[in-house]
């Protein structure tokens, strides 16, 4: 495990010095007990000795402020492609015990923040210039440090830095449609398409990504079975008639009324739905004394003939007893 600590007295006024010479290099003397001269250790100096910019590009800075345990450095604005001004960029070292620096972590121990280890370490000296993230781009004008706080003051955003969707060093994406237009408010619709409705993805019921199709006979969603005939022909004109014959007549089933599925039958009668009781003659014929019955069930059409048979039976019998 790996433990370096220091233990230092902190003065009532801590003395550090820093100035930036001509070719905008910083030069410093004093307190160096958490790195804040820059120079890479924590080293106090008693002679003006320059800081190491090599983590600055150009090595060109502005202005710098020092409140004795951190301190902040300006760079130089430059000038940028496409007629844009880059801002100058916020570097800060020195004591980052309560995150004075602006670089995102706290820290008690001494590290360089190019060997801090974020699973070991944290740091409260960082003896190189290290770059405050989040504020490249912004317009810094004036920068403030306290003991344990640091300020910075923010300008206009140059014009020329102001992208076609009015964001200061944007890069004219925000206000993009999916088009590439700016301000053209096209987006990418559900199905995924740009400036889409939508529609290219939607089942035919209109709902996308519903997977509904038209089926064979042109129905929505259909089981393809609507314009098949019962014979199973596609677009065939065969039905089921009454009968529940496919292509049938409806005759079928019909009773001897003509009415399909009535039941009704001839009887022996030959009357459509009878009961066979409208033709039945049913004739006694007495022998002797004994009273015996014969039926005879006819036909209506033979109705005639068996009355004359019955009258002539009559006749006789009368004849026979009257002794004529």
């Amino acid at each position: 495990t790996h433990t370096h600590t220091h233990t230092h007295t902190r003065p009532p006024f801590p003395m550090v010095w820093v100035c930036i010479n001509k070719g905008g290099g910083v030069v410093g003397c004093g307190d160096n007990s958490h790195g804040q001269l820059g120079t890479g250790d924590i080293r106090s100096q008693t002679l003006p000795v320059h800081a190491n910019l090599s983590t600055i590009e150009d090595g060109a800075v502005r202005t710098a402020r020092s409140a004795g345990f951190h301190t902040l450095m300006l760079t130089h604005d430059k000038q940028g492609g496409g007629g844009r001004v880059e801002p100058g960029l916020l570097f800060g070292m020195g004591s980052n015990e309560f995150g004075q620096l602006g670089i995102g972590i706290l820290g008690t121990n001494f590290y360089d923040v190019s060997q801090y280890d974020p699973g070991r370490d944290e740091l409260d000296a960082v003896v190189q210039p290290t770059l405050v993230e989040v504020l490249p781009g912004f317009n810094i004008t004036e920068i403030y440090v306290g003991l344990t706080a640091s300020y910075v003051k923010l300008g206009q955003c140059p014009f020329q830095n102001i992208d076609a969707c009015g964001v200061c060093m944007g890069d004219n994406t925000t206000c993009y449609g999916c088009d590439g237009i700016p301000g053209s408010n096209v987006v990418v619709d559900v199905c995924g398409v740009c400036g889409g409705d939508s529609s290219t993805c939607a089942g035919c019921d209109g709902v996308p990504f519903s997977g509904t199709v038209v089926d064979q006979c042109g129905v929505c969603g259909g089981n393809g079975t609507e314009c098949v005939d019962c014979n199973g022909d596609l677009y065939g004109t065969a039905q089921l008639d009454v009968c529940g014959v496919c292509g049938g007549d409806d005759s079928t089933c019909k009773g001897c009324d003509g009415v399909p599925n009535s039941g009704k039958v001839f009887d022996r009668c030959e009357i459509c739905g009878g009961m066979d009781a409208s033709c039945l003659l049913v004739l006694r014929i007495m022998r002797g004394s004994s009273n015996k019955a014969g039926a005879i069930v006819a036909p209506m059409w033979s109705l005639l003939i068996a009355s004359i048979v019955s009258a002539l039976v009559w006749l006789r019998t009368s004849l026979y007893l009257s002794g004529d």
